[in-house]
């Protein structure tokens, strides 16, 4: 099964890059805002709004942390990692895992939306849009960027028994 390097490059790097651009603006913003009001009215009567002001805080801190969290599954290294840097990696699937975790990268495969999942190989995670009818014992060859660990193909070479 083949995987594109763009819809990854876009979905694990672009996008929660640009939504944590967006949340530091935001938080700046809400900074600025604050420090104003403290100053024209106090800090008393700023602190009679804390509902808001929780509220503002807790918003900004989803949308950062579902921002990094693709960026820390490796998304940052496809600033560096291109198609061209991938290595193919053969062993035996010790496990397979579905990453249907809260603010998890979504996919579309085959006209589904599909949450992603991975592998360990050789006792190291990689990460695919799908894992498909891989299953453990399971002898793979994959293509993945070495990094990020982001498979771009994978191949059964010989089933589990």
């Amino acid at each position: 099964m083949r995987f594109d390097y763009k819809t990854y490059f876009w979905t694990n790097l672009v996008i929660p890059l640009l939504f944590l651009a967006l949340s530091c603006f935001a938080g700046i913003g809400f900074v600025l805002s604050s420090t104003r009001k403290i100053v024209e009215q106090g800090f008393n009567s700023y602190m009679s709004d804390w509902i808001s002001n929780i509220t503002s805080v807790f918003i900004l801190f989803v949308l950062i942390t579902v921002s990094v969290i693709p960026l820390a599954r490796g998304g940052i290294y496809l600033l560096f990692e291109k198609e061209k840097d991938s290595v193919i990696v053969e062993g035996v699937v010790s496990e397979t895992f579905d990453t249907n975790e809260i603010f998890v990268t979504k996919y579309t495969l085959e006209g589904k939306i599909v949450f992603g999942g991975g592998i360990v190989v050789d006792s190291k995670k990689y990460y695919c849009v799908s894992y498909g009818n891989i299953k453990t014992g399971d002898h793979v060859r994959i293509k993945a960027l070495p990094k990020s660990t982001l498979i771009l193909e994978w191949t059964i070479v010989t089933k589990a028994e």
